[in-house]
């Protein structure tokens, strides 16, 4: 793909030196983008989270309330999710927002936050918690950037590079650096593998993906 860099507000000299460098380069981080995360509304991992922890009042509330800054005309109904007020929300929930509006109505029928999620299609409940997984990744590169690009002892390579834990209830953990600090994240997000198997919810199995990718063919013009 193309980059196209406008307004520069360096000198062309200066700006020829860093493009240099930057074709130096062999690797860069393998980190999950923006859109994973949802780019206006960024809340899919935290979806992710209370559903892992069994929270789905929280998942639910966050998912169909919590108004953020970019949310233009959802933003009053979803204030008055966060009030507890359904019904006066869905008056003015925008039709665009289906999904919303099933789980909203699926709950003033039912009484339950959980199977309110029932309601969505597989692959976006499946994608709530495949955010949260690819956070929990992103902030192993976080960790392992300290300790460069190379291989370290305890490594589990994937085409002879170095990999993170996409972390589900079967992974199998990397040792020495790598594994201490996928149990660290573990620890400090307050979960356990095992909470990646979510009854009458689905099964999140764990993977592992290059904490790098290389680059190929880079140049500038």
């Amino acid at each position: 793909f193309t980059i196209r860099v406008r307004d520069v507000e360096v000198d062309k000299s200066e700006l020829e030196e860093i493009l240099k460098e930057l074709s130096k380069l062999k690797y860069i981080l393998n980190y999950f983008g923006l859109q994973r995360f949802g780019c206006l509304r960024p809340i899919t991992h935290v979806v992710g989270k209370f559903i892992i922890q069994d929270d789905f009042e929280s998942a639910f509330y966050t998912y169909c309330g919590t108004p953020l800054p970019y949310d233009g005309k959802s933003k009053e109904a979803r204030a008055l999710v966060d009030e507890g007020e359904f019904k006066k929300a869905l008056k003015i929930y925008p039709r665009l927002f289906y999904y919303e509006r099933k789980m909203i109505k699926h709950y003033l029928k039912h009484g339950d936050y959980k199977k309110s999620f029932n309601v969505l299609p597989p692959q976006l409940k499946s994608m709530f918690v495949n955010a949260y997984q690819s956070y929990l990744f992103n902030e192993m590169i976080n960790e392992r950037y300290k300790y460069g690009y190379e291989p370290l002892e305890g490594d589990i390579l994937k085409n002879n590079l170095p990999t993170g834990a996409l972390i589900g209830y079967n992974l199998k953990f990397a040792e020495g650096i790598q594994g201490e600090i996928e149990r660290n994240i573990l620890e400090k997000e307050g979960i356990k593998l095992e909470d990646f198997k979510i009854k009458g919810f689905g099964n999140f199995f764990g993977d592992r993906r290059p904490l790098i990718t290389r680059i190929y063919d880079l140049e500038y013009k």
